[in-house]
């Protein structure tokens, strides 16, 4: 090889032996399910909790369930659920007590942690600008969502007279 040659050449490591990876294991269901006694133990076991969570879950779920607001004490009265209740109370489930005008803050915040998770899924994304990136994003969320009253100045307090 000449000194060019060796100049461009990639960078050269130790080879590695060959071993299977996890992901390039291939095995049948049946002997991954059914394969020695604690697995097969454990697939029926599971099974036998949907057999019997399932169907009762559907029923409470979407049979009995109450899905239009039109009486509270049906709600009440009913074996199901009340999705009619997700309806009305939204708004106090995904913010909480922040104000109408403040509520652009979780948004942004969850926004930002989710699309973050979703690029750190894939393994190519896994460097050390990704470690950085969460940080970054923490530190975002932490100050979008209030950090208490010490550092969130820039609107009104939501905690009340406790933070003035």
């Amino acid at each position: 090889m000449t000194s060019i040659a060796r100049e461009q050449a990639p960078l050269q490591l130790d080879p590695v032996p060959e071993v299977m990876r996890p992901a390039e294991i291939r095995r049948p269901y049946w002997q991954v399910l059914f394969g020695d006694a604690v697995s097969a133990a454990l697939t029926l076991a599971g099974a036998a909790m949907l057999v019997l969570i399932v169907p009762k879950l559907v029923r409470w779920g979407v049979v009995d369930a109450i899905w239009s607001p039109s009486d509270r004490e049906l709600c009440r009265q009913a074996d199901g659920a009340c999705w009619a209740f997700l309806a009305a109370k939204y708004r106090q489930i995904l913010f909480g007590i922040y104000p109408l005008d403040q509520q652009w803050r979780p948004i942004l915040g969850s926004c930002l942690v989710m699309s973050l998770t979703v690029v750190s899924v894939h393994p190519g994304a896994w460097r050390r600008w990704l470690v950085l990136a969460w940080l970054a994003v923490s530190v975002v969320f932490v100050l979008l969502m209030g950090a208490g009253c010490l550092v969130w100045r820039l609107s009104p307090p939501l905690t009340g007279a406790a933070c003035r």
